[in-house]
């Protein structure tokens, strides 16, 4: 009888220290895997914080890699040039003098629509400064489809940008923009000064950098030229 009493707790001891060690177990893997969590945290966070960047370089890297289609210049005095994607969207904007550059400064215009592009380029208290009665806001689009140039102007004669500022827009050649460049001029205002130099040989490209667009085109006017006769050689609307 004592045996058998004795033969029974020894086995409920036995069961007790197995489950004890069960426990035991347990807690190390528990202990393992939390060790394992904290050590590898820098890691993951590391991880997450380069797939992070991968995506917007990747996003910059395909605003970066658009091939620019179709331009616009926008020109006062601030000259500024935007160029743009298949999709209408600002791959970049350029200034051609120092008051273009204070017109730009701040402002972030990649990606854009360029609609929306021109309407917080004219609302600049930088651009309002010169924005007045007598001055003039001219819009030139030159693209490498003469279809997308018409959609363009278009769309600029519906910007509030220029509704409110009376403004004009015309078209040019794609290929004027080269030789304006090279002459460190806006397309737009070296079309101006193209259309100028036709009517009077004189006229030289440094008075013409010199001028605001509403002298250049009140000289086109002085001789039958500019705008009552297709300015820039392209078409106003």
């Amino acid at each position: 009888m004592k045996n058998r009493i004795r033969d029974a707790f020894d086995g409920i001891h036995a069961d007790a220290m197995q489950k004890q060690k069960v426990r035991d177990y347990l807690e190390i893997q528990r202990r393992q895997r939390a060790g394992r969590s904290r050590r590898m945290a820098p890691y993951l966070a590391a991880v997450a914080a380069a797939a992070v960047l991968l995506v917007f370089a990747g996003r910059a890297m395909l605003v970066g890699s658009a091939r620019a289609v179709s331009y616009i210049s926008i020109d006062v005095n601030p000259s500024i040039e935007l160029a743009l994607d298949r999709s209408s969207q600002v791959i970049s904007a350029k200034a051609y003098n120092e008051d273009g550059e204070a017109v730009l400064q701040g402002l972030s215009l990649s990606g854009k629509q360029y609609t929306d592009a021109i309407d917080l380029i004219v609302s600049t208290d930088a651009m309002q400064s010169y924005l007045s009665d007598a001055s003039d806001l001219t819009f030139t689009v030159a693209s490498e489809d003469p279809g997308e140039a018409s959609r363009l102007m278009d769309g600029i004669s519906r910007c509030e940008g220029c509704r409110k500022n009376q403004g004009s827009s015309y078209t040019a050649d794609v290929a004027l923009l080269k030789q304006a460049h090279e002459n460190g001029m806006s397309f737009g205002k070296y079309a101006a000064y193209e259309e100028l130099h036709a009517l009077d040989p004189s006229i030289t490209l440094a008075q013409c950098r010199g001028m605001t667009m509403a002298e250049m085109h009140e000289m086109m006017g002085r001789y039958g030229g500019g705008q009552n006769c297709g300015m820039m050689g392209g078409k106003k609307q």
